[in-house]
C-alpha cells in the first residue's frame, strides 16, 4: 500500500510517455523514414524504461531505509546515465541514432512535465509533527 502512494505519479507519467511515444514515432517517421521512426520510438520507450525502474527503486528504499535515500536517487541518476550512454556509444553507427538521441530527449521533457503537473495538482496533505512543537516564530494551532 505504502509503496502504491510514493508511485502515484506513475499514471500520469506513463500517459505522457505513451503521448510521446506516438509524436516520436510520427516525426521519426516524417524526418528519417522508418529508421528514424524507429530510433525515436526506441530512445522514448529506454527512457521511460529507466524512468520507471529509478522510481520503483528510489520508492522501496524510502519505504525500507529512508536514511539511504539520498544514497539510492544519486545511484540510480548515475546508473541511468550510464546505460543511456553505453545504448547511445553502442548504436553510434546506426542510421537512427539521433532520431533515437531526440527521443531520449522528448521523453525527458515529457516525463518531467507530467511529474511536475501530477506535483502541482497532487492533494498531498501536509501536517507539523506534534512532537517538535510549533514552527519557529509560529502559535501552536487551537
Amino acid at each position: 500500500m505504502l509503496l502504491r502512494k510514493r508511485l502515484a505519479h506513475l499514471p500520469t507519467a506513463l500517459a505522457a510517455s505513451g503521448i510521446m511515444l506516438v509524436l516520436a514515432g510520427i516525426v521519426g517517421a516524417i524526418a528519417a523514414g522508418m529508421t528514424g521512426a524507429l530510433g525515436a520510438a526506441f530512445g522514448v520507450v529506454l527512457t521511460t524504461a529507466t524512468y520507471v525502474a529509478s522510481s520503483f527503486i528510489i520508492a522501496w528504499v524510502d519505504d525500507r531505509r529512508r536514511d539511504l535515500l539520498l544514497v539510492a536517487g544519486l545511484t540510480t541518476y548515475v546508473l541511468k546515465l550510464i546505460v543511456l550512454v553505453a545504448i547511445l556509444i553502442t548504436f553510434a553507427g546506426w542510421s537512427g541514432i539521433v532520431p533515437m538521441a531526440l527521443g531520449i530527449v522528448a521523453e525527458v521533457f515529457a516525463w518531467t512535465c507530467s511529474q511536475a503537473w501530477w506535483t502541482w495538482h497532487a492533494k498531498i496533505l501536509y501536517v507539523d509533527d506534534p512532537v517538535d512543537g510549533p514552527p519557529v516564530g509560529g502559535r501552536p494551532s487551537s
